[in-house]
């Protein structure tokens, strides 16, 4: 138990010390950008032939696209587009 768990349990008008705290994202991805970024997951999934291979994909840079997949697909609908291309190339 550390010192201030100590101070905080002697005195009884103490407030709770906690160990955790929970910070609110100040990003939100765009809803379209979401679903994008859902649907490229799922196809690689499916068509990559395993979650580990899909994951690596996605996340990996790729000199030929100019970038992650992920990121790629999840911008634009082109991007996605391409993404998908590549994707149904590989498998």
């Amino acid at each position: 138990m550390s010192s201030q768990d100590e101070t905080a349990n002697d005195n009884p008008d103490a407030k709770p010390v906690h160990s955790h705290w929970q910070r609110k994202s100040k990003f939100k991805l765009p809803a379209d950008a979401a679903a994008r970024q859902g649907s490229i997951t799922r196809l690689a999934f499916e068509r990559l032939g395993s979650r580990d291979a899909a994951i690596s994909y996605l996340n990996s840079h790729c000199a030929k696209l100019g970038g992650r997949p992920l990121d790629i697909a999840t911008a634009t609908k082109e991007g996605w587009q391409a993404i998908e291309f590549d994707i149904t190339a590989l498998s």
